[in-house]
């Protein structure tokens, strides 16, 4: 460009020619170019503002999160965003029902009678229950307290049968734990096919049996019905 080149000038409208003198004219000039500046300025601020979006992908939501520095959830994000997804956050760690709430427990009932293993049996189950199982040291001490609770007794009958040397709980569960005396069971008189307990020393022991032993302990003999309630 030359040096020399004029620069152009304000041009007025006819009517307002001659009433603007020089320092005027600078004056509005400078204003102008003020302006100008001003304008682009704010142009290039706002295109760095929304340099980070995809051109011509502009949107309300993505200003917002940029202005508010804020941090959306996938729902939220995705505008799907239901009242159940915070139930369900909470429903889905696990089928909860109602009946999980339900649990089941024992109550036990002493009964002083002389009679054989298979008498007590039917009268338990006419009674709503059957003979006691016991498959931890916290029942055996249970039942323990519970029949030292209820007069002189010697023997009571237990819900078990022997199978070899193992016992088959009347009610199907199964279990290690035992209370056997000593050298129990034996199977002495060749048909002790059903479990007892006796007190010796202060002990309650097991002990396998006939089916009959009313001659051995009549007056101090019963046995425990155990019935399954809810709680």
């Amino acid at each position: 460009m030359e040096k020399n080149m004029k620069k152009p000038d304000i041009v007025f409208p006819k009517e307002l020619r001659g009433k603007f003198t020089d320092s005027d004219k600078k004056q509005m000039k400078t204003y102008l170019i003020g302006m100008l500046i001003g304008i682009v300025i704010m142009g290039a601020a706002l295109c760095n503002y929304y340099t980070g979006t995809d051109a011509g992908s502009f949107n309300e939501t993505e200003v917002y999160n940029k202005s508010e520095k804020a941090v959306l959830t996938d729902s939220a994000a995705t505008g799907n965003f239901d009242d159940q997804d915070e139930e369900n956050d909470y429903y889905d760690d696990g089928d909860w029902d109602e009946e999980d709430e339900t649990s089941f427990g024992s109550e036990y009932e002493v009964v002083i009678l002389d009679c054989t293993w298979e008498e007590a049996q039917v009268d338990a189950e006419n009674r709503g229950g059957h003979l006691v199982v016991i498959t931890s040291e916290e029942e055996q001490k249970e039942i323990e307290t519970l029949i030292e609770q209820n007069g002189n007794l010697h023997t009571i009958w237990l819900g078990g049968r022997m199978e070899g040397d193992k016992i088959k709980w009347i009610n199907g569960e199964e279990s290690s734990y035992t209370k056997w005396g000593p050298n129990e069971p034996n199977n002495e008189t060749g048909d002790e096919k059903y479990l007892d307990m006796y007190e010796k020393d202060g002990l309650w022991l097991w002990n396998d049996a006939p089916n009959d032993i009313k001659k051995y302990y009549s007056g101090r003999m019963g046995y425990v019905i155990e019935k399954e309630i809810e709680r």
